[in-house]
């Protein structure tokens, strides 16, 4: 394989992963009381989030034929009605901080200074 294409390659491997994100060791994870039911509200951004699942990645998408981080988010609360701002800087500084996560709530992590969006599917979580 000639050095040109190894450099491409390398640079798709370091871009798929500052793309891949993950929580950190940060996160506290609890399980919520018993009587913390989901609100309708959150049950309709989790399954339009999961809906997406599998969705193409496309830069600035947020449609299903292909979506981003941030247009991930917005398609997800869109569904439940909720409107969120496209970028996830913007959506990071609109949407108000919590001190417990709940499922169908915002975690968002920062790469290189940019913040980044993840839907909290599972239990509740301490985070931001």
């Amino acid at each position: 394989m000639p050095v040109r294409d190894l450099w491409r390659v390398w640079l798709l491997m370091v871009a798929l992963t500052l793309l891949a994100g993950c929580a950190g060791k940060e996160l506290a994870v609890e399980d919520p009381p018993s009587h913390e039911g989901l609100t309708i509200d959150r049950v309709l951004i989790l399954a339009a989030a999961e809906r997406a699942l599998g969705t193409p990645y496309r830069f600035g998408g947020n449609t299903p034929s292909g979506v981003d981080c941030s247009g991930l988010v917005q398609l997800a609360y869109q569904a439940a009605g909720i409107p969120v701002p496209r970028t996830a800087d913007d959506q990071f500084r609109a949407l108000p901080e919590v001190d417990r996560a709940r499922p169908g709530d915002l975690l968002f992590f920062d790469i290189s200074g940019v913040a980044r969006p993840a839907t909290w599917a599972s239990t509740a979580a301490t985070a931001r």
